[in-house]
């Protein structure tokens, strides 16, 4: 990873992980705008998306298992997994 790239994908924090209810996300780079939020199974399906209010994501209606959430961004996408318990 370049230094850029390591910014860009440092930059956005996921917690608690894993989930239950609720994800929020921090993100703690100024220079990093969210465009929207996608999220997907572990095969690739998208479960949900979100075009606006990107501190919270309500998963309680996720099922438990692993998941892949997609930012993108100003600076191009960004991906992080994460369980919902």
């Amino acid at each position: 990873l370049s230094i850029n790239q390591f910014e860009k994908k440092s930059s956005i924090a996921l917690y608690p992980n894993p989930a239950e209810d609720y994800l929020y996300v921090e993100n703690k780079n100024i220079n990093v705008i969210i465009e929207d939020i996608t999220i997907l199974d572990t095969t690739g399906k998208v479960v949900k998306m979100k075009t606006s209010s990107y501190e919270k994501i309500e998963t309680n209606d996720l099922s438990s298992g692993l998941y892949f959430i997609q930012f993108r961004t100003n600076l191009g996408l960004i991906t992080k997994k994460f369980i919902k318990k």
